[in-house]
C-alpha cells in the first residue's frame, strides 16, 4: 500500500528580514518507501522539509516525485496524511467529529463517514472516548486522535511531525510501539522527522541525519536490527548512539560506507548501550515551553519565529504550546508553563492576586475592535448601554482592555452597563451573525476578514481609544515569566526577545506574502480581497521595541487607567515590567 517518493536535491530558503534570505535545504536528497525517520539538529529544516513534500511550500530547487506501482504520478494524485507535532484538534468538536472532520474533503456520503472514523478510532484505541471533547483527554489521547485522523484518509503517505515530542516519556513509548504495529498492519510510507536519536533507531527502516542549516543529508542509515524492536534493547541503545556520532560529527563512516557495513554493524552493538539523551546533550540548543494563542497575530508571529528558524538563529528552542485565548495567560499563572502572552492589564492583576509576573518581550500592540453590523444605528459606545455585547472570557487580553477603556470612560464595571455575553471567537461571531449579540469585541485574528464581508464596521478600536485617553499606544501582548525564572534564565529571555524582533521584521517586510502563507490557517482568510486588507491593516500592529521611552509610556499609561477607576488594582506598574 502507498506511494514511494524520491526527493531530489531539494533547495529551501526564505527572506531572512534584512532584504537576503535565509537557506534552509541545501540540497537534500532521500527516499521514502517504508517508515524512514529524518534526524538532525534544531532548526535544521526538517519541518520545512515535510511542508515541501506536502505542497504547503515550494522548493526553490530540485523536485519531490511521487511513484505508484513503479510508474510516476502528480501529487494531486497522491493522498498525504499530516501528523502534527500538536494534534491542532477542533476544542469544540468530539473525537469523533475531529476524526470525521478530517474526512470532509473525500466527499464521503454520512454513513461512509461515520463508519470510517469509527474503524480508525478503534485501531488508535479510542473507541470508547469518542463522544469526549479534546479537553477531557490527556495528551496521548489526543495524539491519538490525530493520527487516527490522518489514518481515516487511508493517505498514500503520512508525514508526521516530532509527534511525540511533547509527551511524557512512558505514553510516548507505548505509541511509538502502536505507530510500529499500525505501519507493518498496514504497510504505510511514513516519514516520520525526530530530534530523538532513540526513537529513530526504533522506528525507522532508514534514518537519514541532516546536517545544520542548510541541510544536507551527512548519513543515510539503514537499519539491519529485525523487528519487533525493544526500545530498552542494547541494539537500539548502540544504533542511537552512533546516530548521535553523526549528529555532532563525528562519526567514523561516510555514507555510501555506512550503507556497505550497517549489516556487519550489529556484531558491535551490544556493546556500547548509551542512552541519546546523555550523548546528545552537546548540541541541543536550551529549550524553553512557551504558551501562546493559537490562532490571530500572536499565532501568526510565533510560526514566523519557528519556521524560519529565527529562535536557533539566537541561540534558544521555543517548543510552542498553542492553546486558547485566555488559557494561555492561565497557563503561565498556574505555573504549568514558564513563559506565556500575557496582556499588561492581567499581569497588574495577576501581581495583586499573588502571582509574581513580569512581562519581558513585546509582541504586539493591541489590536482588538468592538465590531457592530453595518446597518446598526450605534455611533459611540454609550449607545450600546444594556445592550447584548460579546466579548472573550475574563482572563483575556481583549475583555481586560475593553473592561479598562469602559472605567476610564466612566461607564463602570462592563457586566452591568451592557448584557455582557463570555466566549470564544468563533461561536461570538456565530451569535452575532445570528442576531443575538448587538456587538463583539474581537482581535485581529476575525477582524479583517469580517469587515471584508461588509456586513459589519468597526464602532471602537482599541487602541485608538488609549490614544485619545492616554497619549500613547497601549502595548496588549507580551511575553511573561515569573521573576526566578527571569532571573535564573536572563540570557533566555533576551534571546527570545531578539528572535520576536526578527520575526517582527520578516513581517513587515512583506505582509500581503506572509499572508499568502499562513492566512487561510490562522486566521480565516479566504480570498485576494480578505488578505489584502489584512496586510494592511497587520503592518504596524506589531511591535518589537522595548527601550525606556517605550516602557515609560506604557507605565504611565497604567497608571492613568489606575486614576480613573477601580477596575486595576493599586499596584505599582514597574513591577509588572522586567529591563
Amino acid at each position: 500500500m502507498g506511494v514511494r517518493v524520491e526527493i531530489r536535491d531539494l533547495v529551501k530558503r526564505f527572506p531572512d528580514g534584512r532584504g537576503g534570505w535565509l537557506p534552509v535545504l541545501g540540497g537534500v536528497s532521500l527516499e521514502v518507501d517504508g517508515l524512514v525517520c529524518v534526524l538532525g539538529p534544531s532548526g535544521c529544516g526538517k519541518s520545512t522539509l515535510l511542508n515541501v513534500v506536502a505542497g504547503v511550500e515550494r522548493p526553490d530547487g530540485g523536485e519531490v516525485r511521487f511513484y505508484r506501482a513503479g510508474e510516476p504520478v502528480g501529487r494531486e494524485a497522491v493522498r498525504i496524511g499530516y501528523v502534527f507535532q500538536d494534534p491542532r484538534l477542533l476544542s469544540w468538536r468530539t473525537v469523533r467529529h475531529n476524526v470525521e472532520f478530517g474526512l470532509q474533503s473525500l466527499r464521503l456520503s454520512r454513513a461512509e463517514t461515520r463508519a470510517r472514523a469509527w474503524t480508525y478510532l478503534q485501531l488508535v484505541g479510542l473507541q470508547d472516548f469518542a463522544d469526549r471533547f479534546p479537553l477531557f483527554l490527556s495528551g496521548g489521547m489526543r495524539q491519538r486522535v490525530g493520527l487516527a485522523r490522518a489514518l481515516a484518509l487511508e493517505p498514500d503517505v503520512i508525514l508526521m511531525d516530532e509527534p511525540f515530542s511533547k509527551l511524557d516519556e512512558i505514553t510516548a513509548r507505548e505509541l511509538r510501539q502502536e505507530l510500529l504495529q499500525i505501519q507493518g498492519r498496514l504497510g504505510q510510507r511514513i516519514l516520520f522527522v525526530t530530534h530523538n536519536p532513540s526513537e529513530a533507531a526504533l522506528l525507522g527502516d532508514r534514518i537519514y541525519v541532516l546536517s545544520g542549516r542548510p541541510a544536507r543529508v551527512v548519513a543515510e542509515v539503514s537499519n539491519p536490527l529485525p523487528k519487533p524492536r525493544q526500545a530498552d534493547g542494547p541494539e537500539v541503545a548502540a544504533l542511537a548512539r552512533e546516530i548521535v556520532g553523526y549528529l555532532e560529527g563525528q562519526g567514523t563512516l561516510t555514507r555510501r560506507a555506512f550503507l556497505r557495513t550497517g549489516t556487519a554493524l550489529l556484531a558491535g552493538l551490544a556493546s556500547a548501550a548509551v542512552p541519546w539523551t546523555a550523548a546528545g546533550r552537546a548540541w541541543a540548543q536550551p529549550r524553553v515551553d512557551v504558551s501562546v494563542a493559537a490562532v490571530g497575530a500572536t499565532g501568526l508571529l510565533v510560526r514566523l519565529v519557528k519556521d524560519l528558524g529565527l529562535d536557533r538563529k539566537h541561540g534558544v528552542e521555543l517548543n510552542i504550546v498553542p492553546l486558547a485565548v485566555a488559557d494561555a495567560e492561565r497557563a503561565v499563572v498556574q505555573g504549568r508553563v514558564p513563559v506565556g502572552i500575557f496582556n499588561p492589564f492581567s499581569a497588574v492583576r495577576a501581581v495583586a492576586e499573588g502571582h509574581p509576573l513580569k512581562l519581558f518581550a513585546p509582541f504586539l500592540l493591541n489590536h482588538n475592535y468592538l465590531l457592530v453590523r453595518s446597518e446598526a444605528p450605534y455611533r459611540r459606545l454609550e449607545d450600546l448601554r444594556g445592550k447584548p455585547v460579546g466579548s472573550l472570557s475574563k482572563i483575556s487580553g481583549t475583555y481586560n482592555t475593553f473592561a479598562a477603556i469602559c472605567y476610564a470612560k466612566g461607564l463602570g464595571d462592563p457586566e452591568r452597563y451592557f448584557q455582557l455575553r463570555f466566549g470564544e471567537a468563533v461561536p461570538l461571531i456565530a451569535l452575532m451573525e445570528r442576531g443575538d449579540l448587538e456587538a463583539i469585541a474581537v482581535f485581529e485574528a476575525h477582524v479583517s476578514r469580517l469587515l471584508a464581508t461588509g456586513r459589519y464596521r468597526v464602532l471602537l478600536e482599541f487602541n485608538e481609544e488609549f490614544r485619545r485617553m492616554t497619549a500613547s499606544d497601549n502595548l496588549f501582548i507580551a511575553l511573561a515569566a515569573r521573576p526566578a525564572w527571569l532571573n535564573a534564565n536572563a540570557t533566555a529571555a533576551r534571546q527570545i526577545r531578539a528572535a520576536l524582533a526578527d520575526a517582527v521584521a520578516a513581517f513587515r517586510q512583506n505582509p500581503a506574502g506572509v499572508l499568502e502563507r499562513y492566512g487561510r490557517e490562522i486566521f480565516g482568510l479566504t480570498g485576494q480581497e480578505e488578505i489584502q486588507l489584512a496586510a494592511r491593516r497587520l503592518r504596524f500592529v506589531y511591535t518589537s521595541r522595548w527601550d525606556p521611552p517605550f516602557l515609560d509610556r506604557q507605565v504611565r499609561q497604567i497608571r492613568i487607567v489606575q486614576a480613573r477607576s477601580e477596575f486595576l488594582p493599586n499596584v505599582p506598574p514597574e513591577e509588572v515590567f522586567w529591563q
